[in-house]
């Protein structure tokens, strides 16, 4: 049975309009579906590669970026500062003033404690990119897993720093 006479029993034949629209999004469905089912891993990737930032200023992508810090949709805020993140990490040299600033305020005053701990984190990263110099975001699928391993990476360096640094042996 092919997917017009499906839509025909559901459907009367008076709602020609609404036929022809389920059957578009079925037809728009079905093509997403397939081109992400033959496509490779990389349609999963959250992250543009690094290689993607090689001609951008770092100054266009402050002010692009700092509005999407100050939203009120929480899910705008964790993906832009996922986003500003990422940017740090490829474009180590950018001061990006405008995103550490509005960094440092979600730190404090995000509206969620997982803006606000993401917020410290990425303000870490801005501040020390060295530090991070290692964490790849394109291998992550997810802007948890980014966040996860930053502070995996901050765990490493501080409890490495008391073993070596800051305890005495007896």
């Amino acid at each position: 049975m092919c997917v017009s006479s499906y839509i025909s029993l559901i459907i009367p034949k008076e709602d020609v309009m609404k036929r022809s629209t389920l059957l578009l999004a079925a037809l728009l469905t079905a093509t997403t579906a397939a081109s992400y089912a033959q496509g490779s891993d990389e349609t999963l990737r959250i992250f543009p590669p690094a290689e993607r930032f090689a001609g951008v200023d770092p100054d266009w992508f402050d002010r692009m970026y700092a509005p999407a810090l100050a939203s009120a949709n929480d899910g705008v805020v964790e993906s832009g500062i996922a986003h500003s993140v990422n940017a740090k990490i490829a474009l180590p040299g950018g001061e990006f003033d405008r995103i550490r600033t509005a960094l440092g305020s979600l730190a404090v005053c995000g509206r969620t404690p997982a803006i606000r701990y993401k917020a410290y984190l990425a303000g870490l990263v801005l501040d020390n990119p060295a530090m991070f110099a290692g964490t790849d975001p394109r291998g992550f699928l997810t802007t948890d897993q980014l966040f996860a391993s930053l502070s995996d990476r901050v765990k490493e360096l501080l409890i490495g720093s008391i073993d070596r640094k800051y305890v005495r042996e007896r």
